[in-house]
């Protein structure tokens, strides 16, 4: 093919916010994760009205794509239906690149801040807060190999992130980090709640952590005997990390802030990294 890949631009029938809260977000992720693979998935953001995405494609794939997403997310999220989507190729590495960064960043440009922590958003991934599919990371590192974790802790506005625990954080946190809206009964939430049973050990007790998660002491104690999966337990610490470093910019309930002057660009990314931009 003579593109490197397509970047894709939906929005619905009717131009609503396509993911108001985390519910909505996280399904979002859900379905560009599970759609995206057969697709070359390489970064989805959604943002306000509209969806960005970016895949290492050809146009016949880029339309499939287009047409699984907006079928899926016309279910999961009980929309009218999506107006036809908007296709760019991406002919050389440098357009190629550039629309990454732009995909990842499009919250930002639009000043949209309903989704601080980036739920909807493939960066979760990318920075090991989210399971997705094997072939992912991989592929995204093989197409943008400049990528490095500075600009990605950029894009989510902190300057570094480290695992930890927070109490109040664990039940949602290990949601998150199997892109679940609520710790359900599949096997994969199992997995995390037997992950964020161990991490809960680690600063509080039994009888704590049960409540935390809403368990009783007798499940605290048998999961605690389960081994835990590694990808998990930092990837639940990741986003109790996320939540405490953003502060009051990871809540939706207060004064609406200032928004942020967008540049646009790799340049613009990496003064942020460096904390040139404030």
């Amino acid at each position: 093919m003579d593109e490197l890949g397509y970047h894709l631009n939906f929005r619905a029938e009717d131009s609503r916010v396509l993911a108001p809260d985390v519910a909505a977000q996280r399904r979002v992720a859900e379905v560009l994760h599970a759609v995206g693979e057969g697709y070359g998935l390489l970064a989805f953001r959604a943002a306000g009205d509209h969806l960005h995405v970016a895949a290492a494609c050809d146009r016949t794939e880029a339309g499939k794509l287009a047409r699984s997403v907006a079928g899926q997310l016309t279910q999961r999220l009980a929309l009218p239906g999506f107006l036809p989507a908007h296709f760019t190729p991406c002919r050389d590495q440098r357009h190629l690149e550039e629309v990454f960064f732009y995909v990842l960043r499009n919250a930002e440009k639009h000043g949209v801040s309903n989704d601080p922590t980036h739920e909807a958003s493939s960066v979760g991934a990318l920075l090991g807060m989210r399971v997705a599919p094997g072939p992912f990371l991989a592929r995204v590192r093989r197409a943008v190999p400049a990528l490095d974790r500075d600009l990605l802790l950029a894009i989510v506005g902190v300057r570094a992130l480290d695992p930890l625990v927070s109490l109040p954080l664990l039940a949602d946190a290990a949601a998150g980090a199997v892109g679940a809206v609520a710790l359900d009964q599949s096997r994969l939430a199992t997995a995390a709640r037997i992950a964020a049973v161990h991490l809960g050990l680690r600063t509080a007790s039994p009888a704590a952590v049960a409540e935390a998660l809403d368990m009783s002491e007798r499940s605290i104690r048998r999961h605690r005997e389960a081994d835990a999966d590694a990808f998990l337990l930092r990837a639940i610490g990741l986003r109790m990390g996320l939540r405490v470093a953003l502060g009051d910019r990871a809540r939706v309930d207060l004064p609406v802030p200032t928004r942020r002057e967008w540049r646009r660009g790799r340049a613009a990314l990496e003064a942020s990294a460096r904390g040139d931009l404030g």
